[in-house]
């Protein structure tokens, strides 16, 4: 579980530029917090996580893990980060991550 998550954090880390103890850290800057957005996603979405097991995770509640997913779900996103999400659906769906 904590092995999957951190192979998906470097993942992350590295399309978004983010370091990653920023992306599990408790920074508010709209790059790292959209970066925080896309991990929870990912292991929700694309991996199968409970927002409980996320909660336990990511070090946060589950009710921010869903408001992440509401995020990344929901909203208009730049092109860039479309491309982003796109990149993860790709990585998920060809099985590079185990």
């Amino acid at each position: 579980m904590i092995r999957e998550r951190d192979k998906w954090l470097g993942i992350v880390s590295e399309l978004t530029d983010i370091d990653q103890r920023q992306i599990m850290g408790k920074s508010r800057v709209d790059d790292v917090v959209m970066a925080r957005h896309l991990l929870s996603w990912v292991l929700h979405s694309l991996r199968g996580y409970s927002y409980p097991m996320l909660g336990m995770m990511l070090g946060r509640s589950h009710a921010s893990c869903v408001h992440s997913n509401n995020v990344i779900e929901n909203e208009h996103h730049t092109d860039e980060m479309q491309r982003t999400i796109n990149t993860l659906k790709a990585y998920n769906n060809e099985a590079k991550i185990y």
